[in-house]
């Protein structure tokens, strides 16, 4: 193997990559404000907001997203009688896809705030709106902080597909560079290294995060040996 050739490409491997990053910014941009949306709906005490967004959410989550990519490719430019760049029909895909996840993340990190915190909110006089400043949404985003970062980097890794509708994503150029070249085994082990290190910078900070997290519970790890008969 003779990555001296892949070398040669690393312009347009970086470019790739550059679209790459991109894409999953705005891609994440959008799931985490479909999140935001629909998270108080999702919660809401009255059950046709509860169902009614859940029918609306969950197809996105349910769907593979290589099928979300496809059938938005095709369907969507007949469906809005207007052409849609394959970039856009890849953004609102996976960022529905991502957005799905997120709600049901929101939603559960609202849900795990301590009933007892939000009861001596209100037995201290706080507003609604102020318990929810001060207590559920400061609880909530501690709860939801792990979860939320596996998500997006899962997000992170899933753009590749968009190059199936044409987006010159990174694996896409890839795949340029291997019909130029006929070097597959050279041409793939560059992109995995160039991938490789920002996920891996990516799910550091998410160890991280998830290390300072439990610090900050004061949680013992394993401690559940020492109960053990």
């Amino acid at each position: 193997m003779d990555l001296t050739i892949a070398y040669r490409y690393l312009p347009e491997f970086l470019h790739g990559l550059w679209l790459t990053t991109l894409l999953s910014a705005e891609v994440i941009a959008l799931g985490t404000l479909v999140g935001l949306v629909f998270v108080p709906l999702r919660i809401s005490r009255r059950w046709y907001f509860r169902w009614g967004s859940w029918l609306l959410v969950n197809p996105f989550r349910i769907l593979p997203v290589m099928v979300l990519l496809v059938w938005g490719f095709f369907s969507l430019p007949i469906a809005l009688g207007v052409p849609m760049a394959p970039w856009w029909v890849a953004v609102l895909a996976l960022g529905l896809n991502m957005g799905a996840f997120c709600v049901e993340i929101f939603r559960k990190a609202v849900e795990e705030v301590p009933h007892d915190h939000v009861e001596a909110a209100q037995l201290l006089g706080f507003s609604h709106g102020a318990v929810w400043r001060r207590v559920i949404i400061p609880l909530a985003f501690r709860n939801l902080s792990i979860p939320y970062l596996n998500q997006v980097l899962q997000t992170i890794k899933l753009t590749v597909l968009a190059s199936i509708i044409s987006v010159r994503e990174v694996y896409h150029a890839t795949s340029d560079i291997i019909q130029q070249t006929n070097k597959p085994v050279e041409m793939y082990t560059m992109l995995a290294l160039l991938l490789f290190i920002p996920l891996l910078l990516i799910t550091l900070v998410v160890e991280w995060a998830e290390y300072k997290l439990r610090h900050g519970q004061k949680t013992r790890k394993w401690s559940w040996i020492g109960n053990s008969p």
